[in-house]
């Protein structure tokens, strides 16, 4: 006859199970977490890790960023007023800067940090260089009072133009209600002369019409002399100053009508339209 026990186990915290292993259990009651204060720490959380992120990357776009300085130029000129532009120039980098304060200082701002080649280019065309190192706040004076002589030699610039000789005309022509300048060179090859003319196309150069050569002279020679100005002169109510340079010799004089660079310009123009 068999016989059946039954053993019933009733296990407590610490205590030993059948296996030699340890039971345990949490007494502790479970905590009600506040929905709301769940989403506010987050919302913390979120925020310093993105100010973090924004700290992190703005120090590194700082440390590579270029910087920039100032240039104060003032340019030392005479009573024509013939240099107004400049052009610093690097490797990889051209600024134009205007002077249209030609007898103040001019400050030119956001200018990357470097050694230039500061080009001042005068309305006749010609070119002064300097080297200049851009700073946090660069000064720079440029003298070119003497860069131009008056011309005393009596001789037309036309008359003695070789062929290595490039002769530059600048007009300012002025009248009751408008203002405009034009500006030219004028060069030659053995009997035939170019004129030659600065565009938004850049230098465009055509052959110089003979009659055209002849009203280029004509002017100069009344430039020369006065006193052939007193003929024909008209009612005009429109003045043009001239300036023609050889050899950075000029010949500067007024006459009372428009001025022939610009009409030039236009024939030459209309023709090679058609």
């Amino acid at each position: 006859m068999r016989h059946f026990v039954h053993i019933k186990f009733i296990v407590q915290p610490g205590t030993l199970t059948p296996t030699g292993s340890h039971i345990y259990r949490n007494d502790r009651p479970e905590r009600n977490r506040n929905p709301l204060v769940v989403m506010i720490n987050f919302r913390i959380m979120q925020r310093t890790i993105l100010t973090l992120f924004f700290l992190i990357s703005g120090f590194f776009s700082l440390s590579g960023q270029t910087k920039n300085g100032s240039l104060i130029l003032k340019i030392r000129q005479d009573k024509q007023k013939l240099w107004y532009h400049a052009r610093l120039s690097s490797n990889d980098t051209i600024i134009d800067l205007y002077q249209n304060l030609p007898k103040r200082k001019v400050a030119h701002d956001s200018i990357p940090y470097g050694t230039y080649r500061l080009i001042l280019i005068s309305e006749l065309g010609d070119m002064v260089e300097r080297e200049v190192t851009i700073a946090q706040r660069t000064k720079m004076v440029i003298n070119v009072r003497s860069f131009y002589n008056k011309d005393a030699s009596g001789s037309n610039f036309t008359d003695i133009l070789s062929d290595q000789d490039t002769l530059r005309i600048f007009t300012r022509e002025s009248g009751c209600f408008h203002y405009s300048e034009s500006n030219c060179e004028i060069t030659r090859q053995d009997t035939n002369y170019f004129i030659h003319f600065n565009s938004s196309k850049g230098k465009e150069t055509f052959l110089l019409k003979k009659s055209y050569f002849e009203l280029i002279r004509n002017t100069e020679n009344r430039g020369r002399h006065p006193g052939l100005n007193k003929i024909n002169q008209g009612y005009w109510t429109t003045n043009t100053v001239y300036y023609y340079s050889l050899n950075r010799k000029l010949l500067t004089f007024t006459l009372h009508s428009p001025d022939f660079v610009s009409n030039i310009y236009r024939y030459y123009k209309e023709r090679h339209a058609e």
